[in-house]
């Protein structure tokens, strides 16, 4: 079950670019090399893949559906953004900077619905930090 929900959480990270109006701020891609696993971060690991994909499963899934910004996806985008950061916060610091990358489209979702503008999805930040989140905690859950 594990390994298909991971491999659900990969496509969803392959495909994930929502058609949605303008003004992304771009989060700076972590490096390409993954780091080093922190055993520190088994819980946290749990919660990010756990064995039903976890949070970025379930952050994935809400970026590829987005289809409109409004208050209700302003909220969930504020909600997945919290839950995020509250997992960095008793993560390594090498798993918090993921983190960090993946909120940012969430956080930027929230700013443009704030300011009354258009927000158009750059999901490669988002999508490299996932994919390195994967690698580095597949093997603690």
């Amino acid at each position: 079950m594990k390994r298909t929900a991971l491999i659900v959480c990969t496509l969803l990270l392959v495909g994930c670019s929502s058609p949605a109006p303008e003004a992304a701020a771009p989060g700076a891609p972590p490096s390409s090399a993954a780091p080093a696993a922190d055993t520190a971060d088994a819980a946290p690991c749990r919660a990010l893949i756990g064995d039903d994909g976890g949070l970025v499963s379930e952050s994935a899934r809400f970026l590829s559906g987005v289809s409109e910004l409004d208050d209700t996806t302003a909220t969930e985008a504020a909600a997945l953004a919290g839950n995020l950061e509250g997992v960095g916060e008793t993560s390594s610091e090498d798993l918090r900077e993921l983190l960090t990358v993946m909120q940012e489209p969430f956080r930027e979702m929230q700013r443009a619905y704030a300011a009354g503008r258009r927000f158009s999805l750059d999901p490669d930040g988002y999508k490299a930090a996932a994919n390195e989140v994967i690698a580095l905690c597949e093997p603690q859950v």
